[in-house]
């Protein structure tokens, strides 16, 4: 029911509804004139006022996008004295600014939330605001593990002090998921980046400083980075730095070091003077041995890059969750060089045709090229998101790779050459291959397909040559068969796809048995594939045939 007022005998007005009139300390009180003497703040955009039994008199309120977050204190202070109140009675007990206010489906207050919110809220401390470094702070403290009053008083000081990771102080995916639940309960926006942040076990400054540095209605890679377009997509031109260099970094070079690399079953020549090593006689006895080990501080998932020289010595190279970076002598694993990168190295070491250079990508979501004798970063490359792809050299001297902000990026040594924007995450690696006097460039994605791009000239934004549905992310790098023209692809399900190269279509596919995330690179396809094409036709009739399909050796 409505209340109106009359005024003058010419006009009537409006008081508000008669639920919102309450009676407070013997004192009527009206809970719209509060608001209403709140909005004629100058900083004020937005308010409601709650009534609570437990927490008295709450005012919720939003502020205008030009001023920044302030003290609830002071908001109080002005009402108090400025703010013209019928009596004492209607001064709230508690101010609680929000960054945006609660609307239901008609686009009004919605004031059954905001009570919820109270619960959220602690009253001995109304400083709490919801979305503030105090507020972040309790939702990391309740969602680290540590029962004892000791564990908790040592985390709620390491907290404070920024130096403490979330994953070192007791949190897990679930609890990363669940801090992160509350915040958008509150309507806070959250960065995408936040979960990953967490479970990399960054600080709490990282955190927080990730979580205030997104406005709303901005993604994470808007508030991060600014938007430039260019001839691909609407991603701002991410930042590259180059230092003076010798030596091209991508070009090949006639005083290269290096005669070949091997990664992931992979051997990529740099020299013709290649001498294979006699294989052991399939009769003879093999027994494994551990030679030496080298201590990485945490997981190793990159793959090593082993790298033979010139000079007859094998290097091996290899990152880790630590975010350390080795290159180790085969023979004694000893390290010919080190360098500690921010976050995770989940990508393999990519060398350069001259030798010289290693390229590797990092959580943090820097492309870098180290120099391989001392470890000092000569070029990095800023993407807006983690990069896990490992990079690949073409025949034109640029280099491609992927990243988590959904791009696809090619590089020369001293600028983007350019930029492709696909529909998902790109875990894969690359694989390109020549048709038509045009370069064929494929990769899978997170969003099920896998991406045909071509292009005439590095110099020149791909186009896309076609895709193709596997109805599951693709994390496999596809394998390229040039000679019978066919594409091999693996989905996260465990199915095997044989694609056409020149127009994707679907040849056939396999879905195997057994754990379904086992066919991550390139290995697992290659492997199927040529126990598949040594098998007989009757060795796939049943499940023991698949069986002994997948567990067949695989020759070096």
């Amino acid at each position: 029911m409505e209340i109106f007022v009359e005024n003058d005998g010419k006009s009537f007005r409006f008081l508000g509804r008669k639920d919102r009139i309450l009676k407070r300390w013997g004192q009527k009180i009206n809970l719209a004139l509060i608001e209403e003497a709140a909005r004629k703040n100058a900083c004020v955009s937005n308010c409601c006022c709650i009534s609570d039994d437990q927490k008295g008199l709450v005012l919720f309120y939003q502020l205008l996008d030009n001023f920044k977050k302030g003290d609830d204190s002071e908001l109080r202070c002005w009402l108090k004295t400025d703010g013209q109140l019928p009596n004492s009675a209607s001064i709230p007990d508690i101010t609680v600014q929000l960054h945006e206010m609660p609307l239901n489906s008609n686009g009004k207050i919605d004031r059954s939330h905001l009570k919820n919110l109270l619960r959220e809220i602690d009253p001995t401390d109304r400083n709490e605001i919801p979305g503030s470094e105090l507020h972040f702070r309790s939702l990391w403290l309740s969602c680290t593990l540590g029962s004892s009053t000791l564990d908790r008083a040592k985390q709620n000081e390491s907290s404070r002090q920024g130096s403490s990771g979330f994953v070192s102080s007791g949190g897990t995916s679930i609890s990363a998921l669940n801090l992160i639940s509350k915040l958008l309960d509150l309507h806070l926006k959250v960065p995408s980046a936040l979960l990953t942040k967490m479970l990399s076990d960054c600080t709490f400054d990282e955190c927080y400083n990730l979580f205030r540095g997104t406005k709303f209605g901005e993604s994470s890679s808007e508030s991060t980075v600014n938007r430039k377009q260019n001839v691909s997509s609407d991603i701002s031109e991410p930042e590259m730095k180059r230092q003076k260099i010798a030596y091209p970094i991508f070009q090949e070079s006639a005083e290269s070091e290096v005669i070949s690399v091997k990664c992931r079953g992979n051997v990529v020549r740099y020299s013709p003077i290649y001498n294979e090593k006699n294989e052991p006689n399939s009769s003879e006895k093999i027994s494994l041995n551990v030679e030496w080990k080298y201590f990485l501080k945490k997981c190793v998932d990159a793959s090593p890059s082993v790298i033979a020289l010139k000079n007859g010595t094998t290097t091996v190279a290899v990152g880790s969750h630590s975010g350390d970076l080795v290159n180790l002598d085969l023979e004694s694993g000893l390290p010919k060089f080190s360098c500690h990168l921010p976050d995770r190295i989940e990508s393999s070491l990519t060398v350069s045709p001259c030798g010289r250079y290693g390229i590797v990508g990092c959580y943090d979501g820097y492309l870098r090229c180290i120099e391989m004798q001392t470890g000092k970063i000569v070029l990095s490359f800023a993407s807006s998101g983690m990069i896990k792809s490992t990079a690949v050299l073409d025949n034109q001297g640029s280099i491609i790779f992927g990243s988590y902000d959904q791009h696809l990026y090619c590089l020369s040594d001293k600028f983007q050459l350019w930029s492709y924007k696909v529909d998902g995450n790109v875990f894969s690696s690359m694989t390109s291959s020549s048709y038509n006097n045009q370069t064929l460039i494929l990769f899978g994605c997170h969003d099920s397909n896998v991406y045909c791009l071509s292009t005439c000239a590095p110099t020149n934004p791909p186009c896309l040559f076609w895709k193709a549905c596997l109805s599951a992310p693709v994390f496999a790098t596809p394998f390229v068969d040039l000679k019978k023209g066919l594409v091999v692809a693996a989905n996260t399900t465990g199915t095997i796809y044989i694609l056409k190269l020149y127009d994707g279509r679907l040849l056939t596919s396999l879905e195997l048995p057994g754990p379904k995330n086992d066919l991550r690179d390139v290995r697992g396809v290659k492997r199927v594939m040529k126990s598949l094409q040594k098998s007989s036709k009757n060795d796939l009739r049943n499940v023991r045939g698949v069986k002994r399909v997948m567990t067949s050796p695989q020759k070096s």
